[in-house]
């Protein structure tokens, strides 16, 4: 669930910075802020866009939790014909003690601890109207990683530590309706959203970002926006 205090009037126009877990170009404006609540009893994040070329993360569940975690986008460069636009993004977490990502998961374990910060540079392109693409790519260190079974008979998995890792995605966005629009993303490393700031992980989602409630003369509803996914 997203809450924007821009209370936009369609999708078309909509910044989006992460929706599906891609990484886009877009950036907030100067005073534009959205909230974030994932399907849990835990607080969300939230996006604030501190000028019109800088927006920042505001990631509450991990401060609450302990953890360290700084997000930045830059961006100022539009798209010039063939030329996209470019924006730069950097995130930063400091995990003081070993943390499993997966603690609902029955035969899979994701651990992280210490240092861990990715940097990546954004590309996009506005193909028509209501269409863009983008490319994004980068690395990132990270201090302790470990990716493994459990309750198996046979044990898989490994431990990194003191890595840096590659991280490409690309992403599909389709601006269908004012109420609705369509995006698929692929990677392989860190992403921002789902299962986050983990290495070495193949990723594929689709899905929609939807306004149901746009036309309301109630800015709460006219704000709300909803992410079914597929992953």
């Amino acid at each position: 669930m997203n809450l924007y205090s821009k209370g936009y009037l369609s999708l078309k126009t909509e910044n989006m910075l992460h929706p599906l877990d891609a990484f886009t170009t877009d950036m907030f404006n100067k005073g534009e802020v959205s909230y974030n609540q994932p399907i849990a009893p835990s607080p969300g994040w939230a996006w604030w866009g501190v000028t019109d070329w800088l927006t920042v993360e505001l990631d509450l569940q991990c401060w609450l939790g302990g953890v360290a975690s700084f997000n930045v986008r830059l961006g100022s460069i539009q798209q010039n014909g063939v030329l996209p636009s470019i924006a730069f993004e950097t995130m930063y977490q400091y995990l003081p003690r070993d943390i499993n990502l997966l603690g609902d998961y029955e035969y899979m374990w994701v651990e992280r601890k210490g240092h861990h910060w990715y940097n990546r540079i954004n590309l996009g392109w506005t193909i028509l109207s209501d269409f863009q693409i983008y490319v994004s790519g980068g690395a990132t260190y990270t201090d302790k990683l470990v990716i493994e079974n459990k309750n198996r008979s046979t044990y898989h998995g490994k431990e990194y530590n003191g890595i840096i890792s590659p991280d490409i995605s690309m992403a599909l966005s389709w601006r269908a309706r004012s109420w609705l629009s369509v995006h698929a993303t692929a990677s392989y490393g860190v992403t921002f959203v789902y299962l986050d700031n983990v290495s070495r992980k193949y990723q594929a989602t689709f899905g929609f970002r939807m306004a149901p409630f746009i036309d309301s003369k109630y800015a709460l509803l006219r704000s709300l926006r909803l992410e079914p996914i597929f992953i």
